[in-house]
């Protein structure tokens, strides 16, 4: 059993506090995005939680509303507080690997190459995929965080020829630039801030198609308890928060192992199918544990290479489940504990 210690030894890092937002054939749509809350509405505890279903292809998958211009605690003991100012949605589950496949698949014939040399592992523990069909909806690891990137991009172009919608992709390789469609070409564009000379894509703000979450958006989800007071960190309400030191929807502290067990998959030998636990007080699943998720931010202290992961995996101990908790990891590298969950923008 790995002890605390192996923090330092691990791929994937740790911070103690959250980090700056970075602002960066019949196929369905069961929830018109013209039906969602307009820009108005958005700042209202009402429409969180709203589920937006999106079909196509035999693929399903579900995002979930998170309304925007709340403050919100960070950190394992809730000292900081946060605000994201804009609507979002995020999804439901991590990104499965039926999911994952199915885009690569339709994106690699249209311009697209993601994940040149793999194609995406589906289960913890694995190679790279196609396993068995049982494992198909376990979350896609062992891909970078251009990978997921580039990916996004696909995800729109993907939906919007499915279903005839016209999401805007939002990853462009600079400023005015062409789509990010090639995820190793990523790595050699330099940032706009020269302190960070590693490659990156620029988001386009303004942009309604898929993307990674902010570590703040990410937080923000995973702490949501809605009128439910149980283990909420102390000083706000309407809505409560879970506390930094517990898992995502969690009744009690990581230390509670029947409170972790419920809505974590950890301290095992792979991943789980996604959903397989509680869900949070949003309805998210896994917000803790069965992977860590990328998210779109870099680390802090200055390196453009490393980006910010969160949430833990099915590998952790408890400890790695805390919400609070903001790990970090090198862009280019392919972990058997990461994959990631996508966001858009919710005010429409």
């Amino acid at each position: 059993m790995k002890k605390n210690v192996a923090l330092f030894l691990r791929p994937i890092f740790f911070a103690a506090a959250a980090l700056v937002w970075m602002s960066c054939p019949n196929p369905s749509i069961d929830t018109p995005n013209n039906n969602l809350p307009n820009e108005e509405e958005d700042s209202g505890q009402e429409i969180a939680g709203t589920v937006v279903k999106y079909s196509a292809r035999n693929i399903t998958f579900s995002m979930i509303t998170v309304p925007g211009g709340i403050v919100f605690p960070a950190g394992i003991d809730d000292s900081g507080r946060e605000t994201v100012e804009n609507a979002f949605m995020i999804g439901e589950t991590e990104v499965p690997y039926a999911l994952w496949n199915t885009v690569r698949t339709w994106a690699q014939n249209r311009g697209y190459r993601i994940s040149a040399g793999s194609v995406g592992s589906q289960q913890t523990g694995g190679g790279p995929g196609p396993f068995a069909a049982v494992s198909t909806q376990e979350p896609v690891t062992s891909i970078t965080w251009y990978d997921a990137v580039v990916w996004c991009n696909a995800l729109t172009e993907w939906l919007n020829a499915q279903t005839g919608t016209s999401l805007k992709p939002v990853y462009y390789y600079q400023q005015g630039g062409s789509l990010c469609k090639n995820s190793v070409n990523l790595e050699t564009f330099v940032k706009e801030d020269e302190a960070h000379q590693f490659g990156s894509a620029f988001a386009d703000s303004a942009a309604n198609g898929f993307r990674l979450p902010a570590s703040k958006e990410w937080e923000l989800a995973a702490r949501w308890q809605g009128s439910e007071t149980i283990n909420a960190a102390n000083g706000l309400s309407d809505p409560y928060f879970c506390k930094g030191n517990s898992a995502g929807g969690a009744a009690a502290p990581y230390t509670d192992e029947t409170a972790t067990q419920a809505v974590s998959v950890y301290n095992t030998a792979k991943t789980a199918k996604v959903g397989s636990k509680n869900a949070n007080g949003l309805g998210l699943f896994d917000i803790s544990g069965n992977v860590y998720e990328w998210c779109y931010d870099w680390n802090a202290g200055g390196e453009g290479w490393l980006r910010i992961t969160r949430g833990g995996s099915a590998y952790d101990l408890a400890y790695y489940m805390q919400i609070g908790l903001v790990g970090f990891a090198a862009a280019d590298a392919q972990y058997t504990e990461t994959g990631f969950r996508v966001v858009r923008a919710g005010n429409e």
